[in-house]
């Protein structure tokens, strides 16, 4: 039995402090960022860009056949696409993501909608560094359900490397703009989101 703990709420997920240790209760986290010579509304139009016919920015091809094994395990594949080419509000659909939120230049979280064993969620993050440069911050979580959860975070997370990575280089390529440091791993979490647990 577990402890109700302060929390936020995000898309039927509440995070919590403390960890438990627990199969399903982790929180798994890929965090990778990049430092862009440009100001954060310069970057935004291809962060909101994403998905539909722009595609993922890099191994598109991966994506689609991540899109037709989740069409073979009932899910909604790639083929909702998008209801706007340049913007995105919440509740909008972008092929097998939700957008839960969107922050003009400075947020943007798709919760997956994909068949999983768990709950996932990838989020774009535009921090201000100057006047002249600004991090990007792409976050990848998930949290497992029980055993399958975990083996398919560890399947996955070799392709991780190259996949986000490329996705982060190919934004800044998209929005023409010079790379002044990374891609690199970073932790992603902000003090009290080491867990999450579903509401009851």
């Amino acid at each position: 039995m577990h402890r109700k703990m302060p929390g936020r709420q995000s898309k039927g997920m509440t995070f919590v402090t403390g960890a438990t240790g627990d199969i399903g209760e982790r929180l798994f986290n890929d965090s990778r960022r990049i430092i862009l010579e440009a100001r954060p509304e310069e970057i935004w139009p291809a962060v909101v860009s994403i998905g539909g016919e722009v595609g993922y920015y890099y191994a598109d091809w991966l994506w689609k056949i991540r899109g037709l094994i989740d069409r073979l395990c009932g899910g909604v594949g790639l083929s909702r696409g998008r209801r706007s080419a340049t913007e995105l509000y919440p509740g909008d659909a972008v092929d097998f993501w939700r957008v839960v939120t969107v922050n003009k230049a400075e947020v943007l979280i798709l919760s997956a909608e994909m068949k999983l064993p768990g709950k996932a969620d990838l989020s774009f993050r535009l921090k201000k560094l100057d006047e002249g440069h600004t991090e990007l911050q792409q976050i990848a979580r998930f949290l497992p359900r029980g055993r399958p959860g975990l083996l398919y975070w560890y399947a996955v997370m070799p392709f991780h490397h190259f996949v986000f990575n490329g996705m982060l280089r190919g934004i800044a390529k998209a929005a023409g703009k010079k790379t002044c440091r990374g891609p690199e791993k970073f932790s992603g979490l902000a003090p009290g989101e080491e867990t999450l647990r579903k509401n009851s």
